[in-house]
């Protein structure tokens, strides 16, 4: 629970987020870059519970499944991520599955 809060705080205040007339999420050109163990990940994706709604691709991240989150921002996201980091990433470690 503590990461999920953490994880909305720390979005939220990253992203600068707007709504177009069909309430759908908007990507802009000055929203940071979602990386999940490794994967840059889409600015919007089909969401799960609707297939007619995108979603941002953030919001697809099971915050029960969230171990780490990192911020990342300036020339250390650039040097990371090249021009796709410009405007800094959000960087999440997933939970290692539990084995048998």
């Amino acid at each position: 629970m503590k990461y999920l809060i953490l994880f909305n705080l720390l979005f939220a205040s990253c992203v600068a987020f707007s709504q177009s007339a069909t309430n759908q999420p908007v990507s802009k050109p000055t929203d940071p870059i979602v990386v999940v163990d490794g994967k840059i990940l889409p600015a919007l994706v089909q969401s799960k519970t609707d297939p007619t709604k995108m979603v941002r691709a953030i919001d697809s991240v099971d915050g029960q499944d969230i171990d780490k989150i990192e911020v990342v921002n300036g020339s250390s996201a650039v040097a990371d991520y090249g021009d796709t980091g410009k405007n800094g990433a959000i960087v999440i470690k997933l939970k290692k599955p539990k084995s048998n």
